[in-house]
Order: structure tokens, then C-alpha cells, then sequence
């Protein structure tokens, strides 16, 4: 059985695609902004506050050298102590920034470094600094500035080991940088790619949700709204518009349905004047039959009149007859008894006295 989508099942599809890619793209922007945002704290957690850690320890090494050198040149015992007591606590400051850095999450090259730096550092600290401060504290300034001399040899084993390190970070920084840069890169062509397709999605739709209308209204609603109140206002003789492809359209319809209209009206006047001839030609009859009728009812009175009076004709007639029947009976037997020479019961009577007995008419008629 073949189904089809209505209208609001076709606009909320649209409607759900559009926000299923607005979906889409604000997640993709929010993995988006969550990736740039861990790229940040990397960068900010391993490498900028890295390279501030390596970078003081720098620092303070370089603070402790000079406070080494301006002590033997001043070699007072108050700038000795006050030295003395700056590269202690310069020490103590190197030895926790180094901690903190060491306690972080390093890679394997960057911890081969730090090793180096370690390394280079004790040898520094065991052979040349400590000795050095230890013989200044101890008043032997010759063997100070000695050690001096050997430290600064040493110290620059200690810094390459401090620039190799700050190096590494600035390229893994860049790394990371270039790392974010590529998915920044990707992840605005994909939602390029995704505006692109919703774009295309939403376009494909929406026609073919306009041609779906058009398609089953025939042309814009508007003009389909004002052909069906003019049909339903009574305007059977308007034009409609249709295209020459339009079979099945709303307004293809109403337009058949004009025509069926237009057709029975034609065919109900046609029938009403046919009844209505009817109607005149059946009251005309039925003018002529009660005319007919009046005149059948007046010749049938007559007809009555006329056979009362023959019925009164007959029965003078029959009333006649019967005299004449009796009065030939009577002239009859008259004469038969004159022949037989008897007389009858009226011999007492004159003829004309029996004529005119009844009891003598009945007996003779009987």
C-alpha cells in the first residue's frame, strides 16, 4: 500500500534535519573549543610554566655565581656572610623550582635532558660551587677565587644543558601549536563540509516541500483560497488558471468541479422548466377534466330528469295498459256471456258502475 507524506510531516522533517545539523555544528564547535582549550593548558601547564621554572633556576644560578665573584672581590666579612646567606637561599629556591619541575609529566627525550641538567649541575655544585663558598666562608679567598675560575668553565656546561632543555620546550610549544593549528584546520572544513551539506540538505528540502504544495494546490494558495470562496460564493463562470502538466492538482479539481457544477445546474434548469411545462400542461387538463366533469355532471342530472320522466311516461303508460288490458277483459267477457248467456257479477250493475268498481278491475286483471 503506497503512503504519503502529509504537509506537516514533510515541514517537520525539514524542521529536524535543520536542527539536527545546528546540532552537529555546535557540537563539532564545542570539541572544537574544548581541543584549542586543552591545547592552551598544555602549553600553559608544560611548557610555559616549564620554561618559567627552567628559566629561574637560569636565574638564580647566574644570581649565585655574581654573589660568589662580588664577595671575593669585596672580601669584607659582612658582604661574605650577607652573599653567603643570598646564595643559600637562591639554592634552596633552585632546588624546589627543580623539584616542582621534576614532579611534572615529561616525555622521554625531555627527561634525558633534565638528567643532563641534574648532572651537569651536581658536578658543578659538588667540585666548583660548594667548595668555593665553603673555602670563602673559610677566609681562604685564593682558593675561592680559584674554584671560581674552574666554575665558570663548568657553569657553561650547566647552561647549554639549561638551553637544551628551554629549547625542547619552545619546540614541543610549537608542536602543540601546530598540533592545534591542524585540528583547528580540520575541524573548520568539516564544519565547512557540514554548513555545506545542511545547506544542501536544507535546500533540497525545502524545494521539494514547495513543489509538494504546488504540486497539490496547482499554483500559490492564495490564488487557490480565492478560486474556492469565488466557486463557494456562487461564481461558476471564472476562469482558472492551470498549467498544461496539472492532472491531479487542487485546482485542477476545482476546476472539474466547476464544470460538474455548472453541468448539473444546467441540467436541474433544464428539468425545472420541464416540470414546470408539465405543471402547466397537467393544470390545463385538469382545467378541461373538471370542465368535463361539470359538463358530465349537468348532462347527467338531465339524464336523471329525463328518466324520471320516463319512468313516469312508463308508468302512465303501464297504468294505461293495464286499463286497457281491463277494459278489454272486461269487453271480453262482456261478450262471452252474452254469447253463453250467463251473466257475470256485474249484471247487477250497469256497465259503467263495474268499470269503475276496483274490486271488478282486479278481478278481472287478476
Amino acid at each position: 500500500m503506497k503512503t504519503s507524506l502529509t504537509l506537516k510531516k514533510r515541514l517537520a522533517s525539514v524542521i529536524a534535519v535543520l536542527c539536527l545539523l545546528s546540532i552537529v555544528i555546535g557540537l563539532l564547535g564545542l570539541y572544537g573549543m574544548n581541543k584549542s582549550n586543552e591545547g592552551l593548558k598544555s602549553v600553559y601547564q608544560n611548557r610555559t610554566l616549564t620554561l618559567e621554572q627552567i628559566s629561574r633556576i637560569d636565574r638564580l644560578l647566574v644570581q649565585n655565581q655574581l654573589a660568589l665573584a662580588d664577595a671575593l672581590q669585596d672580601s669584607m666579612e659582612a658582604t661574605i656572610k650577607l652573599k653567603a646567606a643570598l646564595i643559600e637561599k637562591n639554592t634552596s629556591e633552585i632546588n624546589t623550582a627543580w623539584a616542582l619541575y621534576r614532579a611534572g609529566h615529561l616525555s622521554e627525550e625531555e627527561d634525558v635532558l633534565a638528567k643532563n641538567l641534574e648532572s651537569a649541575r651536581e658536578k658543578m655544585n659538588k667540585e666548583t660551587f660548594s667548595p668555593a663558598v665553603a673555602a670563602m666562608l673559610a677566609g681562604d679567598l685564593v682558593t675561592a677565587s680559584q674554584l671560581q675560575d674552574k666554575l665558570q668553565g663548568m657553569s657553561l656546561s650547566v647552561r647549554k644543558a639549561i638551553e637544551a632543555l628551554r629549547h625542547m620546550q619552545v619546540e614541543q610549544a610549537k608542536l602543540e601549536y601546530e598540533q592545534s593549528n591542524a585540528r583547528y584546520s580540520s575541524l573548520r572544513n568539516t564544519i565547512f563540509l557540514a554548513i555545506g551539506l545542511g545547506t544542501l540538505i536544507a535546500v533540497a528540502l525545502g524545494v521539494a516541500v514547495i513543489n509538494y504544495v504546488y504540486r497539490q494546490l496547482g499554483g500559490e494558495p492564495d490564488y487557490a483560497a480565492q478560486i474556492v470562496r469565488e466557486i463557494a460564493s456562487g461564481n461558476l463562470s471564472l476562469d482558472v488558471d492551470l498549467s498544461a502538466k496539472d492532472k491531479g492538482s487542487l485546482l485542477f479539481d476545482m476546476h472539474a468541479m466547476q464544470g460538474n457544477l455548472v453541468q448539473t445546474v444546467g441540467d436541474i434548469r433544464h428539468v425545472s422548466e420541464v416540470i414546470s411545462h408539465a405543471s402547466s400542461e397537467i393544470a390545463s387538463g385538469n382545467l378541461d377534466l373538471s370542465a368535463r366533469a361539470e359538463q358530465q355532471s349537468t348532462a347527467l342530472e338531465e339524464t336523471a330528469t329525463a328518466m324520471e320522466e320516463l319512468t313516469s311516461i312508463v308508468k302512465q303508460n303501464a297504468d294505461n295498459a293495464q286499463q286497457a288490458i281491463f277494459i278489454g277483459a272486461i269487453s271480453v267477457g262482456y261478450r262471452a256471456q252474452r254469447w253463453a248467456g250467463r251473466e257475470s257479477g256485474c249484471q247487477d250493475h250497469g256497465l259503467h258502475q263495474c268499470l269503475g268498481s276496483e274490486d271488478c278491475r282486479y278481478h278481472w286483471c287478476h
